[in-house]
């Protein structure tokens, strides 16, 4: 997979190619190619000449900026799971995700845990959860977390825990990748 930077700078090329605004294309498009843009000297009215595209990416303010905001994303590891955690007796599906290997539940205290690949360097890593489609709100509590997995529980407002089963759990982790 291409590294956030590639990806940003893919995107911001590919919007300039074809943005109305000849500034932006000259600037921020994909370079190797021209555009007639108008001259700036007041004498040369109305004459245009070739302009190469892409100025900035040549340039030592946007690839360094934008390459470092790259290397802070891609160090972050985005994780996230929907999981249908099934009736009593049958084990949890990962249906969606990303950084998640396997999932797992405990019907006896009624908690759903997701196992991380690759895991988080730490402990300390941001995570929620919610189930889908529920009337009431609830509340998420981390039951155990480790670098590689997390166990949610799930409580009604009255503070009484949840049923894991026939639920659609979603959990998110954001974190530094190890």
């Amino acid at each position: 997979m291409a590294s956030v930077y590639e990806r940003l700078k893919a995107a911001i090329q590919a919007s300039a190619d074809i943005s109305a605004d000849l500034l932006e294309t000259v600037l921020l498009g994909t370079p190797g190619t021209q555009v007639e843009f108008p001259s700036s000297d007041p004498d040369d009215e109305g004459i245009a000449s070739a302009t190469d595209v892409g100025q900035l990416w040549g340039g030592s303010l946007v690839p360094p900026l934008l390459r470092h905001l790259g290397l802070e994303m891609d160090a972050a590891l985005p994780t996230w799971a929907y999981i249908e955690t099934n009736k009593t007796g049958v084990a949890p599906d990962l249906k969606a995700g990303r950084n998640v290997n396997a999932v797992s539940k405990s019907e006896v205290t009624d908690y759903i845990q997701a196992d991380f690949a690759p895991a988080f360097s730490t402990t300390y890593f941001a995570v929620t959860g919610s189930i889908e489609g529920m009337l009431a709100p609830t509340v998420v509590h981390i039951f155990g977390m480790g670098p590689a997995y997390v166990r949610l529980q799930f409580y009604d407002l009255t503070g009484a825990l949840l049923d894991i089963n026939t639920k659609y759990v979603m959990i998110l982790a954001m974190g530094q990748a190890a």
